[in-house]
């Protein structure tokens, strides 16, 4: 255990730990996590940086009205909208290897009186401050878009609770992969969090985006190396962090209005479709992106039958109808989340130069 302020990593069932040896708490840990159950749970979280710069991470934690299960693929693409995000709020075009982990599904909180789900983003190669975070949080809740993904799944915390701020502020760090929370009284059990998706991500995911199933790591030798490769990368840093300085309370995120998920963007009309498409030249969007896009142009009042033409004529589908269902299922889903910023980072991941006024022009654009 520790002393005073020197520890590393807190338990949740009490006591704090200053372990330095990364060496042997690494063996130990992949040889002894699979024995520890929830009634015999050691979980261990490592200590939040404050306001030191650290590898980034996240915790998107979902209250559900019922027990349903979210399919890993909604979260890998939630994730990937995230990342659309962060890399316009850090102006960036790197590489970034990214680790999601979830549990296997929904557990009962009681005291929330709802089931509890949701997962953990790590990107072990970039490194941020809580100021980036804050940044980072703020774009989010001002998007909206990756909100929409869970509609179906009758969420019932808003995004500015299913973001945890605890986390984004750095107060907090994450439970590690593979330890169990105590079972509770009245609480229903859990399974521990496992590495349901990694991948390298730049713009898209680099491989596909087939989920990993629960228990992956013990398939063969070579996927077992694997796994303790993804657990130093995503807790090596713990052990030579410095927090033995005076850490000042890290920044909470600036007061922001609560995003409503049934906020409609401006209708007005004002995009320049062609222009846009003029601009995608012969880059092909994700299916996602040119989904946001057909909905973008439902939103803002475009025509339906002069879209899917001018959307067909670029890309030559194989359906020529694909377009149409698009914008209709858009008219159906209610008012449009996606908003300039979605349209303006499609084009800035093909580094697009492009006239702003042109883009979103401030009358109704006639085709």
């Amino acid at each position: 255990h520790s002393e005073k302020e020197k520890y590393n990593f807190v338990s949740l069932r009490g006591g704090k730990f200053n372990i330095s040896d990364s060496d042997t708490f690494f063996k130990l840990f992949c040889r002894d996590y699979v024995k520890l159950s929830q009634t015999n749970a050691f979980p261990l979280v490592f200590r939040g940086p404050r306001e030191k710069l650290t590898p980034f991470y996240l915790d998107v934690d979902l209250e559900l009205e019922e027990d349903v299960s979210i399919p890993t693929g909604v979260f890998i693409e939630m994730t990937h909208q995230f990342l659309l995000i962060l890399k316009e709020v850090l102006q960036t075009n790197e590489v970034w290897k990214v680790i999601i982990s979830r549990r296997t599904g929904s557990y009962w909180k009681d005291n929330l009186r709802c089931f509890k789900n949701g997962f953990h983003v790590l990107i072990p190669n970039l490194r941020v401050t809580p100021d980036v975070m804050t940044r980072f949080r703020t774009a989010l809740l001002a998007d909206g878009y990756w909100y929409t993904l869970l509609r179906e799944f009758k969420i019932r915390n808003k995004p500015e609770s299913v973001i945890d701020v605890a986390i984004t502020a750095r107060r907090n760090g994450l439970l590690l992969l593979g330890l169990n929370k105590l079972l509770e009284k009245k609480n229903g059990p859990c399974s521990a969090h496992y590495v349901c998706y990694f991948d390298t991500w730049r713009s898209i995911w680099f491989g596909n985006t087939e989920p990993r199933s629960f228990g992956w790591q013990f398939e063969n030798k070579t996927k077992n190396e694997d796994y303790k490769e993804i657990l130093k990368m995503a807790y090596g840093w713990v052990f030579g962090h410095d927090y033995s300085k005076t850490e000042v309370p890290a920044p909470v995120s600036a007061p922001i209005s609560p995003v409503s998920p049934v906020s409609p963007v401006s209708t007005e009309g004002t995009f320049n479709l062609p222009y846009f498409l003029q601009l995608l030249g012969n880059n092909t969007l994700p299916h996602t992106e040119w989904k946001q896009l057909v909905a973008f142009c439902k939103g803002h009042g475009l025509n339906k039958t002069e879209t899917c033409k001018l959307l067909n004529d670029h890309c030559s589908p194989k359906d020529l109808h694909e377009n149409e269902r698009m914008f209709e299922h858009a008219e159906a889903t209610g008012p449009c989340l996606v908003g300039k910023g979605s349209i303006v980072r499609m084009l800035r991941s093909f580094q697009v130069d492009f006239d702003n006024s042109k883009l979103f022009p401030g009358e109704i654009y006639k085709y």
